[in-house]
Parts: C-alpha cells; sequence; structure tokens
C-alpha cells in the first residue's frame, strides 16, 4: 500500500502503510475533525490542516472496518457519500 499525504498540492508525507495517516491525524487533532470517506476500495481522507490523502485497499470489507474502528476511537468521521 502507498500512501500520499497531500497539501496544496505538494506531497508532505509520504508512507507504506496506513501509519502514515494517522501521525498526521495526531500531529492536528485538535485543529478540529478529519474525515474519511469510502468509495468501494478507495480511502479518501480530509485532515482538519486540509491536507487530503487517497489509497487503495485490496478488500473493501477491510477498508469498511478499518474506517469503523478509527470513527469509534474518536479521531475520525466519516464523510456523508
Amino acid at each position: 500500500m502507498k500512501v500520499e499525504i497531500r497539501y496544496r498540492g505538494e506531497i508532505i508525507h509520504r508512507s507504506k502503510n496506513l501509519r502514515g495517516i494517522l501521525d498526521h491525524a495526531r500531529r492536528y487533532r485538535l485543529s478540529g475533525i478529519h474525515t474519511l470517506q469510502q468509495k468501494d476500495k478507495t480511502l479518501f481522507v480530509v485532515f482538519a490542516d486540509g491536507a487530503t490523502c487517497r489509497t487503495q485497499f485490496a478488500d473493501p470489507t477491510v477498508l469498511r472496518d478499518w474506517i469503523d474502528g478509527r470513527c469509534k476511537r474518536g479521531m475520525f468521521v466519516r464523510a456523508s457519500p
């Protein structure tokens, strides 16, 4: 899995796994709410600081479960479709 976090079109962080998403969200936790959206196997993230991320999962069920887990912990909210 390849994760790239972009801010104003520039890549500000690269990661080989989802840890990059969580690390960036923790950095800006007090700035506001981070949103997650699923479209089939694709995860879209909009961080409170305006940065964005888009990455692919192999299985949409695994992605749904990952999103549910993050939302239950209160770090993210699910974006309406």
